[in-house]
């Protein structure tokens, strides 16, 4: 993109939609125009906006994606910038949009008004735009599941392609108004971009590219059998809503407790025997007040209750029986129970199956197993004459039996057997749509899972535990069959099941559709180590694929932009892709969704709420780090107030003023997190309150740098009367560790060890505490930390660890760390950060757990600041340290952009302890050596014109 690209010098498109009066949650829209272009142009740019999901195509070719989510509570909305000019032909041009209005708040997305909006440019003129002549049409083969792919996110897709082909995307716009496939029709929504239906604004994008990513080989093949008894019901035909009731039961063959999975999108309450085994999101019944028959929206995240579930049977027939509120769309449930043979689910009477009743007028508290049913007019459902309804928990109940050996190729086409499947491997995990061709017959259906985790047999899990659902639903149409998914995916190995198919069906392509960063790593790093070289290229790699226009958790996780994580994120992105404006841009989103108190969301931008004291404290510590390293004083003075909004607010919530924070699970409802794992967050709890001094110091820094020395003195004097008070309440002499909290006027007994860490990070414990507390907690030997060794270890607060022990001057043993954890998880596989790693357990490594987590890159920042040596003495890197770490690593490479330019380093530790060091700027630049006086005695600097170096500085 052109650094002065904002948004076209003349607007002329229009928000456009087609509304129609539907109770399904997702509304498919296809959107089509044609124009011509007599010659080819020397640039074409098309902007593109909307409200909701979309990918644009032009002459068949995908194009670009989005939305770009915006932060305001309001409803404007982020524009998209993409050069087109290699997809136009002279002659007519096909611009297809697919958009998905999801109709629910995403952890990664506002939910508001539906729209999209377009521009295309030809030579700086407007060609194109939205406007009531283009055609618009539903998607009505992209038929409702009422299934979300975790609760915070998407609807799981199903696809009937007899119903309508990609073709849609390149006939001619003359042959589809004629068209009997679609009902094609003028927009009925036509607004300009205003406030009204949303107006538009420029943001900051990195440039990207289309890229498709064939697979790599294929690592599982196999057959699908039958293991566990499954059943599942769909309640007024999926097309109702109201509470409705099913029963059916089940054969055991002894008495006894079995495990259950349970899956519904629903409340409801689950009846075995008239046992109660399974709730989720029933409301009370009062004793007098209104109580509504059905609902109209959708259960929300929390409501959520997990799967598991434990099941008396006796010997012989149970009765079951499912009380379901239904939302029209979401009428279905899957019961699972692993350990009893397939067939133990033997149906009702005659049916076979499930006989239904409703929708019904009682409320669901007062609907139970005794209730007069035989007055109801009964609706009989037969599991096995329907596909299942929920096919990512129904694979739960079978086997994946391997067969043959991986293979070192994709081999496409393959030809894939019914009831077999084949898994690609590309990898690595990518955040990306997949693509399929596949030849089959009429009414085959396949399903196609996505994921990064495997089970036992090479298949792709096809739900997780957190809820995450990951199958999609192809109907096959006769010959040939294009599909391209709905939404981006989080997609390491894709797994296609030929799950009820009436002869084999041949794979033509299988391959994912993304957009890569069109450019090579600004920053670069290279020393005498391989595995710092290997770490710093996966911190770039998993970098490449969360850094999406907003610096995504995971692929696979929310999707969403997290606090703590984008600040990990976006010091690293700024390191190596210079990418100081979105980085700004994150910094800026966090501000602009503060709530009217101070806190800030935990997620931004987002349509969901979720207050983590933890995740707001870090806001201040992000942007000093940010100032510092490009010395944006635009950016600082307008965070002021929000860093001043946030500070009061936490001053407000402490036990008193000028105090430190209380149990705020009392005053907020909510606790903070720390740190995966036992930690006590009752009370006074230390390590919020180590992270809240840490802020405050932040603070302090950044209003002084902004001008209002007084009110840093005042942020000073608070973070020190807070460590203070801290200090006296949980510092444990004889243990030399601090207690997790103070309450109930003592201090908490557990002393976990995230605590005192913390308590080292924020300032809370004393110079002549910091080495007990150290050798405590750490030693010189591998795992090099004593007390981390739990399921939960992890890159994230790794993080803090290092910016501790380098804070402290344990530099050796804080790169020994890098090299034994972030190194080991190379080793064991990682080419992108797991989520989760324990380099003492390598049974865990094959766990489910996200394989590509955005907060995991935070070594790369190290091996600049640290073995490079490079770091910022005055905001904007003019006036930098050069402190670098030779010893294990003799020599170092490295390229590290600024605001201002390019600064090159190179440094060697020569065998007789010679050091020479080169340093080249393409900006003037002084650098303050600060050595080792070993290093410094016969240190030799080779400088360009640009770069003066002042007087070394004490180590």
């Amino acid at each position: 993109m052109r650094p002065d690209v904002k948004l076209p010098k003349k607007i002329e498109g229009k928000w456009i939609w087609l509304s129609e009066n539907r109770l399904a949650n997702v509304q498919h829209l296809f959107l089509r125009q044609d124009f011509t272009v007599d010659e080819m142009p020397g640039v074409a740019e098309l902007w593109l906006a909307a409200h909701c999901h979309f990918h644009v195509i032009i002459n068949g070719r995908p194009c670009s994606a989005g939305p770009i989510p915006h932060p305001g509570s309001n409803r404007a909305s982020y524009v998209l910038h993409v050069d087109v000019t290699p997809l136009l032909e002279v002659g007519i041009n096909h611009v297809a949009i697919l958009a998905h209005d999801f109709r629910t708040a995403l952890a990664g997305v506002r939910s508001t008004l539906t729209g999209v909006w377009a521009q295309l440019d030809v030579d700086g003129e407007p060609s194109l735009w939205t406007d009531g002549n283009w055609l618009c049409a539903q998607g009505i083969n992209y038929l409702p599941t009422g299934l979300r792919t975790a609760p915070c996110d998407v609807d799981v897709e199903c696809v009937d392609m007899r119903v309508t082909s990609q073709k849609w995307m390149t006939t001619d716009i003359r042959k589809l108004k004629s068209s009997q496939s679609l009902s094609w029709k003028e927009p009925n929504v036509v607004n300009p971009p205003t406030t009204v239906k949303g107006s538009l604004e420029s943001m900051e994008q990195l440039p990207r590219i289309p890229e498709p990513t064939p697979a790599q080989k294929i690592s599982a093949e196999g057959v699908v059998e039958p293991m566990g008894a499954a059943t599942w019901v769909v309640f007024g035909k999926g097309e109702t809503s109201g509470i409705f009731v099913g029963v059916t039961r089940v054969v055991a063959p002894r008495e006894g407790d079995y495990s259950g999975l349970f899956f519904s999108e629903a409340p409801c309450v689950l009846y075995v025997n008239d046992q109660s085994v399974f709730e989720q999101a029933v409301p009370p019944l009062p004793v007098r007040g209104i109580v509504p028959a059905r609902r109209f929206d959708r259960l929300q995240s929390l409501e959520f209750v997990a799967p598991q579930t434990v099941v008396h049977l006796q010997e012989g027939d149970n009765q079951v029986m499912l009380v379901q509120n239904c939302v029209a769309g979401s009428n279905c449930a899957t019961f699972i129970l692993p350990e009893l043979m397939e067939g133990a689910f033997k149906g009702w009477e005659e049916t076979g199956g499930w006989i239904t009743f409703g929708p019904m007028n009682s409320p669901m508290r007062l609907i139970h197993p005794n209730f007069p049913f035989e007055d109801l007019v009964k609706t009989p459902f037969v599991p096995e004459a329907f596909s299942p309804c929920d096919p990512s928990s129904w694979y739960l109940s079978t086997i994946f039996n391997k067969q043959g050996e991986t293979r070192t190729d994709a081999s496409i086409p393959f030809t894939l057997e019914p009831g077999h499947y084949v898994v690609y491997d590309f990898g690595q995990t990518f955040y990306a749509f997949p693509r399929l061709a596949v030849t089959g017959a009429s009414g085959d259906t396949l399903d196609i899972v996505c994921g990064e985790c495997l089970g036992e047999s090479g298949e792709v899990l096809s739900y997780l535990p957190e809820g995450r659902r990951n199958a999609t639903t192809l109907i096959l149409d006769k010959g040939e069959n294009e599909w391209i998914s709905a939404t981006p995916r989080g997609v390491r190995y894709l797994m296609v099941v030929a799950r009820k198919t009436s002869a084999p069906v041949v794979l033509e392509r299988v391959a994912l559709w993304q957009e890569a960063l069109d450019t090579e790593t600004r920053g670069s790093f290279q020393c005498s180590s391989d595995t710092l070289n290997k770490i710093w290229n996966t911190c770039v790699r998993t970098l490449r694929v969360t850094m999406q226009d907003v610096f995504l958790d995971s692929p696979t996780k929310d999707q969403a932009q997290v606090l703590p994580d984008a600040m990990i994120q976006s010091r690293v992105a700024c390191l190596a892709y210079g990418a100081w404006d979105l980085a700004a841009q994150s910094l800026a989103s966090f501000a602009r969704t503060q709530f009217e108190t101070g806190e800030m969301n935990a997620l931004s931008p987002s349509g969901l709420f979720q207050a983590v004291p933890d995740f707001s404290l870090c806001w201040p510590t992000w942007l000093q780090s940010h100032i510092l390293l490009t010395g944006n004083n635009d950016l600082l003075k307008s965070m002021v107030i929000p860093l001043k909004k946030l500070m009061a607010c936490y001053d407000h919530l402490a036990i008193e003023p000028d105090g430190p924070l209380g149990d705020l699970h009392e005053k907020m409802g909510v606790y903070c997190f720390l740190d995966h794992g036992d930690i006590d967050r009752q009370g006074i709890v230390t390590g919020l309150n180590a992270i809240y001094c840490r802020a405050l110091l932040s603070a302090s820094w950044l209003v002084t740098q902004a001008g209002d020395h007084e009110l840093g003195e005042v942020y000073r004097h608070r973070a020190s009367r807070v460590a203070g008070k801290v200090h006296a309440l949980t510092w444990d002499a004889e243990k030399h560790l601090f207690a997790d909290g103070f309450y109930n006027g003592e201090p908490s007994p557990k002393y976990s060890w995230q605590s005192s860490l913390l308590a080292l990070y924020g300032g809370i414990a004393r110079p002549e505490e910091y080495d007990e507390i150290w050798d405590t907690l750490f030693s010189e030997e591998p795992p090099y930390e004593r007390l981390s060794d739990s399921e939960y270890n992890n890159p994230y607060f790794k993080y803090y660890v290092l910016e501790a022990a380098f804070a402290l001057g344990h530099r050796d043993w804080a790169l020994k760390l890098i090299e034994y954890y972030w190194g080991g998880m190379n080793r064991a596989g990682a080419n992108t950060w797991w989520e989760l790693y324990n380099p003492n357990t390598p049974e865990m490594d094959s766990r489910p757990c996200a394989k590509c987590q955005g907060y995991g890159v935070s070594p790369a920042s190290f091996l600049i600041s640290e073995v490079a040596g490079i770091r910022p003495a005055d905001p904007g890197m003019r006036l930098v340290y050069f402190n670098p770490l030779p010893g294990d690593v003799k020599w170092v490479n490295v390229s590290i952009p600024t605001p201002n330019g390019l600064i090159h380093i190179e440094w060697k530790l020569a065998e007789d302890g010679s050091f020479m060091a080169t340093i080249n700027s393409s900006y003037p630049l002084s650098v303050v050596p600060v050595l080792s006086v070993s290093v410094a005695e016969s240190a030799t600097f080779s400088v360009n014109d640009k770069v003066t170096i002042l007087a070394q500085d004490e180590e």
